[in-house]
C-alpha cells in the first residue's frame, strides 16, 4: 500500500456525529444556530449531509420554521431531494437522536476530525512544495511554521469572521478597565514613567520603534523597557507585599552584539558600575559582591537571547513563533532592524524593498504572535548633522518603517558631545509617531557612565520607579 493510499483509507472522519449534528438541528435549530453559529458544511465530511446542513442553515437564515416537512420541502423546491437520498434519509437522519441536548459533544467531535483532515491537507501540500525544487527551502520552511501557527490559533477559535457584539464588549472591558485604573498602564510597562503615561503602555499585535543615531542610547532603553517587562510587580494593601503580576518572558534578537556582552552592559547598568573601568577590572572588591548579585538577579528573571547575525526576516518569525510556543514570550525586542535580511530576490537586489519587507514583516508577526515587538531603527547621517530633533523623515532607507510602526520613538541627546557632564546627560525621549495616542516629548537623564536612563520630573529630579505598582495604603 502507499502511503497516499494509507493516508486516504485514514482521513480522520465521525460519520455518526455529522448525522447527530443534522438531526439536532432540525430538532432544535435556534439553539445550534445560536450557540455555533460559525459551522458550516466545511466541516462535513460527507458532501451529502455538509449538503443538507448548507440547506437547514439557508431554511434558518430565511427565518422560516424547522422541521422534518419544511426541510424536504426546501430541499424538493431545489431540485435537490433526490441528490441528498430522498424523502427516506431525511426522516432517518431526523430521527438519528432522539433530542439535541447532546449537540455540543457531537460539534466538539465533528470539528476534532475537522482540524485533523486540515492537517493532513497543510502538510499533503507542503510536501508537494517539498518534492519541487524551484522554490527557495528558507521560505518553505517558513510557511511550514506559519501553518503550523494557523492551525494552533484555529483551534483556539473556529470562525475569524464574528458579529460585532463580542468585539464591543471586548472594547468596552478595555475602556472600563482604564476607567478604573486612574492612569495606571493597561499595556505592557515600559518603567519610563511618562513613555507609559503617553501610551498606555505597549499593546498586542503594537510595532514599536525606537530609532536613533549610534551611541544615542537606543540599545539601553530598549534592554531597560525588555527586563522591566520581565520584572514582578508587587502591591502594598493593608502592610502586606502581595505578588500582582508575574514578570513576562521576553524574547530577544541581537543582530549586532554578543548575548555576553549585552549582559555586561546591562549588570554594569543595573549595578551603576562604569563599563569601562569593569571591561579594564579596575573595581573594588565590594563592588564585585554588588555586581556578583546584580547578576544572579538578572539571571532569575525571564529574558531569553539569540544572538544570531545577519538573521532574515523570516528565520526571525520562525524563531519568534518558537519562542512564543516554548517560553510564553509576551514581548520581543529587535537590535537592529537594518541587520537584519530578506531571502527574496527582489529584496537582496534592491535595499529599499528589503527593508519594506523586513518593517512588514515585523508587523506581521506582531500581530499574528498577538504581542509588541520593539525594534531598534538607525537614523540616516541628517538627522546628526542638523540642529534640532529627529524627525520621522530621518527613518533610514525606506518610508515603509513609519508606515507599518504603531509607535516611532525618538531617544535623543542634543548635547552628547558637550565637554559638560551635566549638559552630556541631559536626554529627551520623542514619540514621533503614535497611531491612537499623543505625540511629544518628554525628559530624561542618561547616565553614560552606566549606559542608563532615568525618569525626571519637570524640574529635573530623578523619579524613583515606585516599588510597587499600585501602592493602594498610599491612595487610600
Amino acid at each position: 500500500m502507499s502511503n497516499s493510499e494509507s493516508i486516504l483509507r485514514s482521513i480522520p472522519q465521525n460519520t455518526d456525529a455529522e448525522r447527530g449534528v443534522i438531526s439536532s438541528a432540525m430538532q432544535a435549530p435556534n439553539r445550534v444556530f445560536s450557540e455555533y453559529g460559525w459551522l458550516t458544511a466545511e466541516y462535513f465530511y460527507d458532501p451529502v449531509l455538509g449538503r443538507i446542513f448548507s440547506h437547514i442553515a439557508e431554511l434558518h437564515q430565511a427565518d422560516k420554521p424547522i422541521d422534518l416537512i419544511t426541510v424536504t420541502s426546501w430541499i424538493e423546491d431545489r431540485g435537490d431531494l433526490e441528490r441528498v437520498g430522498g424523502a427516506g434519509a431525511l426522516t432517518d437522519l431526523f430521527v438519528f437522536v432522539p433530542t439535541a441536548s447532546n449537540v455540543g459533544y457531537y460539534i466538539g467531535i465533528m470539528t476534532e476530525k475537522f482540524r485533523r483532515r486540515k492537517i493532513i491537507e497543510e502538510c499533503l501540500g507542503l510536501i508537494d512544495r517539498a518534492y519541487d525544487d524551484t522554490g527557495e527551502t528558507d521560505t518553505l520552511l517558513d510557511d511550514v511554521e506559519a501553518a503550523m501557527m494557523r492551525l494552533r490559533t484555529d483551534s483556539k477559535r473556529a470562525d475569524a469572521l464574528l458579529p460585532i457584539g463580542p468585539t464591543v464588549m471586548e472594547a468596552l472591558d478595555r475602556m472600563d478597565a482604564a476607567f478604573k485604573s486612574r492612569g495606571r498602564t493597561i499595556g505592557q510597562e515600559t518603567g519610563i514613567v511618562h513613555l507609559d503615561r503617553m501610551t498606555g503602555g505597549f499593546r498586542e499585535g503594537h510595532l514599536i520603534i525606537i530609532a536613533a543615531r549610534p551611541s544615542m542610547g537606543k540599545t539601553a532603553i530598549a534592554m531597560q523597557i525588555a527586563e522591566h517587562i520581565a520584572t514582578e510587580r508587587r502591591q502594598l494593601i493593608k502592610g502586606e507585599t502581595r505578588l500582582m503580576k508575574k514578570g513576562d518572558a521576553v524574547a530577544i534578537f541581537s543582530l549586532e552584539m554578543p548575548a555576553v556582552e549585552l549582559m555586561e552592559r546591562q549588570i554594569c547598568s543595573n549595578s551603576k558600575v562604569n563599563l569601562q573601568r569593569m571591561r579594564d577590572g579596575f573595581m573594588a572588591k565590594g563592588q564585585m559582591d554588588g555586581i556578583a548579585r546584580t547578576g544572579i538577579d538578572l539571571s532569575k528573571k525571564s529574558l531569553y537571547i539569540d544572538d544570531t547575525a545577519g538573521l532574515s526576516i523570516q528565520e526571525f518569525r520562525s524563531r519568534a513563533r518558537r519562542a512564543v510556543v516554548k517560553y510564553n514570550v509576551r514581548a520581543i525586542v529587535v537590535d537592529y532592524l537594518q541587520l537584519m535580511r530578506s531571502t527574496t530576490k527582489r529584496g537582496q537586489e534592491n535595499r529599499q524593498i528589503e527593508i519594506s519587507e523586513i518593517s512588514g514583516g515585523l508587523k506581521a508577526c506582531a500581530k499574528e504572535l498577538n504581542l509588541p515587538i520593539i525594534a531598534l531603527s538607525q537614523l540616516g547621517r541628517e538627522a546628526e548633522t542638523r540642529n534640532g530633533p529627529p524627525k520621522l523623515s530621518d527613518l533610514r532607507e525606506s518610508g515603509s518603517i513609519e508606515q507599518d510602526a504603531d509607535i516611532v520613538i525618538f531617544p535623543w541627546r542634543p548635547k552628547k558631545s558637550s565637554a559638560e557632564k551635566d549638559e552630556r546627560q541631559a536626554a529627551e525621549v520623542i514619540i514621533g509617531k503614535q497611531r491612537n495616542g499623543p505625540v511629544g516629548g518628554f525628559a530624561m537623564r542618561f547616565l553614560e557612565d552606566y549606559a542608563r536612563f532615568v525618569n525626571v520630573d519637570k524640574e529635573g529630579n530623578e523619579i524613583d520607579l515606585p516599588l510597587y505598582s499600585n501602592d493602594e495604603e498610599k491612595r487610600q
